[in-house]
């Protein structure tokens, strides 16, 4: 027995010396390219790493590798073939991690693969690294939000100025979040060069709580003039947290790695080009109700032609206006039977009926406009009172629900229907409205309870209540789904087979949301193919501004002031972005233009003043004055969405003051012209000489002259593909279209 076993030790000790010694002798190096050449990763055999990047033929030094920074890495292996090269790599605490490339026709798939052989759970980051060994000359650039204060259009400068920062994925209600990006990405490029390089995450992947963290050697307000004042090398990584790793676990995320121009427009064009489902609305309905929208109880007719002057387009039905509590959006009911309505925020009480909703909605058809139903799938009732798990002061519904009625008490409704679905235990994944308390309901607005919809029943309760909108109220146009901040939740009572949470098996309430959402749409699409017009959904992104949760909305419509995360978001779709208050938009001259132009440049609609509108901007005559003198240019702006064409637009020199920081340049396409701005210029700017690709020849140029609100031909040169225009700014700002 001894001799077997040192026999077999020498066998393998032997079997390794013969790997070492054939990579040391043998090919040191591997490399796989996309199918068209235009990028190529060079991999080294020893060191298990993809050493450069050839982008459009430039090669990049860098060191990409996947990891969990918590343990040591003990083995790696590479194998090479000719369309698909792997590198496996084994950690000491039994993590393994496989990443894949393989060529497709113009890019690089690029997929990881994480597993565990231990048999007791645990949790790491994990983390995939791209450290760019020379980063000089080069610029970094990601979908961010850059805390509403920087243009988020713009990259890191270069000249050794990269980066330092962290961003979350999606996740805004998060309380110690500093920044976040709406979509897994992030874009290296030289401009001089006019080439970039992205990695592209599948919106598609796993959910999982993500961080772009970027690790330069400045932050984005400093920049370094010298190689000293800001070291090398460079580095950004995406890491994935909260997941359960062990033997019966397998985690797979897949990434795009592709080559383009320089610049933002051809990173996210790429992105939306890839995957046009997340990006683009299911349908195009919400053309035709683009504007901007309100949040209210009113049921009256829009007479006043302010409304018109401004673009006014949407409604979103006041929450609780029409349903007797959250969650019974639509009662048991007769059709010409009455209920009352929820007394919420400002709205009247007022009795209420299918045929009284079904009215409402034809008269709004009839007027041109949009009115769209409330919707929630994570919160559920009012004053409920469910012992033991309630808290002290809830208040039930007086008297006990008769046989006829029982719908109309929230608690008795939860027990009978879907009392699984009662969050009782949970982690609050950081989320700012949320408590960690054990054994205990958790409650929202009105003491409401969160709810999870994974539960089947509840499930299926919600496609019911939104069958009942189809079946009942037949003039129902489509919905907005709110409060996505709930997705931030980790329930305890059910297990997802990924989540990791404070040491336990837990289930985000991503998954809830995805599948229900997903299942919704399917309905409404079978319930559409007998419709003369589809129906729509828009979310609330307040909560999740994320990617991975837009493929089967229409548009957004959201609470709180991240413009810049709403339009990065919602550059292909409809986007109205709350206005909380006369004094946020339309304090004085410069609020005003601060406000509106920021809005006008990243595509995002504010809220109208609007009677019966909710913690929300209500009729002021000030206020209107502000929104009159931009509302020539939100009339330029319907069925606009972003142009992705590289390099669209450049602005070439101003003449009066420089041109302010805050400076937003961006390019749309109508459904019938080609629109640029520039927008928060400043006041002392007097012209600015625009470049703009990606038109025919045969074009027409015109100015927006705000003021007259008429637009004025301009002079065109021709350079190259592009034109040259020289515009007038009026406020620091300027709009140009062309057409044939």
């Amino acid at each position: 027995k001894k001799l077997q076993d040192m026999v077999v030790t020498m066998l393998a000790t032997c079997l390794i010396f013969l790997s070492v010694t054939t990579l040391a002798l043998g090919q040191r190096s591997t490399a796989i390219a996309s199918q068209d050449g235009t990028i190529k990763l060079t991999i080294n055999i020893p060191n298990c790493t993809v050493s450069d990047v050839s982008v459009l033929g430039v090669v990049w030094p860098l060191n990409l590798s996947s990891f969990v920074p918590s343990s040591i890495q003990t083995e790696c292996h590479v194998d090479a073939h000719a369309t698909q090269t792997s590198i496996r790599r084994s950690f000491q605490d039994g993590t393994t991690v496989v990443e894949t490339y393989a060529a497709e026709a113009d890019f690089i798939n690029f997929t990881t693969t994480w597993t565990s052989d231990n048999t007791v759970a645990y949790t790491d980051a994990l983390t995939t690294q791209l450290n760019f060994t020379s980063p000089a000359a080069l610029q970094l650039w990601a979908p961010w939000m850059r805390d509403n204060v920087i243009n988020p259009l713009i990259p890191s400068d270069g000249l050794y100025s990269w980066w330092q920062g962290k961003y979350i994925y999606g996740c805004y209600s998060c309380t110690t979040v500093p920044d976040l990006i709406v979509a897994v990405m992030a874009t290296v490029m030289d401009p001089k060069l006019d080439i970039g390089f992205s990695i592209i995450a599948s919106p598609s992947n796993a959910p999982a709580r993500t961080w772009l963290n970027l690790s330069g050697a400045a932050d984005h307000q400093q920049r370094c003039t010298t190689p000293a004042s800001c070291p090398e090398p460079a580095a950004f990584t995406v890491s994935r947290h909260l997941l359960r790793l062990d033997a019966d676990v397998v985690h797979r995320f897949e990434h795009r790695l592709v080559a383009h121009q320089a610049g933002f427009r051809a990173a996210l064009n790429r992105s939306v080009t890839d995957y046009p489902t997340f990006w683009k609305p299911t349908n195009n309905v919400m053309l035709k109700y683009d504007g901007l929208g309100s949040y209210s109880s009113y049921l009256g007719n829009i007479t006043d032609p302010f409304y018109a002057d401004v673009s006014y387009r949407l409604n979103w039905d006041l929450s609780g206006r029409f349903y007797p509590y959250a969650g019974m959006f639509l009662p048991p009911v007769a059709d010409n039977e009455t209920w009352l309505n929820d007394a919420e925020g400002t709205q009247p009480r007022a009795n209420v009926s299918y045929d009284i909703i079904n009215d409402y909605y034809k008269r709004t058809i009839q007027a041109g406009y949009g009115a769209f139903s409330y919707f929630n799938v994570f919160e559920w009732g009012e004053n409920v009172c469910i012992p033991p798990v309630a808290v002290a002061g809830c208040i039930p519904t007086p008297g006990a629900p008769s046989t006829r009625d029982w719908w109309n008490n929230a608690s008795t409704v939860l027990l009978k229907t879907f009392p699984n679905a009662l969050l009782t235990n949970i982690d609050c994944g950081d989320h700012a409205g949320c408590q960690n308390v054990a054994n205990q309901a958790h409650y929202t607005y009105q003491k409401g309870v969160v709810v999870d919809p994974s539960v089947p029943e509840l499930h299926d309760f919600w496609l019911d209540q939104l069958r009942r909108k189809y079946e009942h109220t037949p003039a129902f146009q489509g919905l907005i789904v709110d409060r996505s901040d709930w997705n931030a939740v980790y329930n305890f009572a059910y297990d997802d087979n990924h989540s990791f949470v404070a040491g336990r098996k837990a289930h985000s309430h991503l998954y809830s949301y995805l599948r229900v959402i997903a299942d919704m749409r399917k309905m409404m699409q079978e319930y559409d193919r007998e419709r003369e017009e589809p129906t729509v959904m828009l979310m609330n992104t307040l909560g999740y501004a994320q990617l991975s949760l837009m493929e089967h909305f229409d548009g957004i419509f959201s609470e709180g002031g991240a413009v810049n995360a709403a339009g990065l978001l919602g550059n292909q779709m409809t986007t109205v972005l709350w206005t909380y208050s006369p004094k946020k938009c339309c304090n004085d001259d410069a609020t005003a233009d601060t406000y509106f132009q920021t809005r006008l440049g990243m595509g995002v609609y504010p809220m109208a003043p609007f009677p019966g509108n909710d913690h929300s901007i209500q009729r002021n005559t000030t206020a209107e004055q502000f929104y009159s003198r931009y509302g020539p240019a939100f009339r330029a702006m319907k069925t606009a969405r972003w142009n992705l064409t590289p390099h669209a637009i450049a602005l070439l020199n101003t003449t009066g003051a420089t041109p302010l920081t805050t400076t937003i340049t961006n390019a749309f396409q109508t459904t019938t012209y080609s629109l640029w701005s520039v927008m928060n210029a400043g006041m002392g700017v007097l012209t600015a000489t625009l470049r703009l690709c990606g038109v025919t020849s045969n074009q027409q140029f015109q100015q927006l002259d705000m003021v007259q609100d008429v637009w004025v031909d301009v002079v065109a040169t021709l350079d190259k593909d592009c034109f040259v225009v020289k515009a007038s700014l009026w406020r620091g700002c300027a709009m140009v279209r062309s057409s044939r």
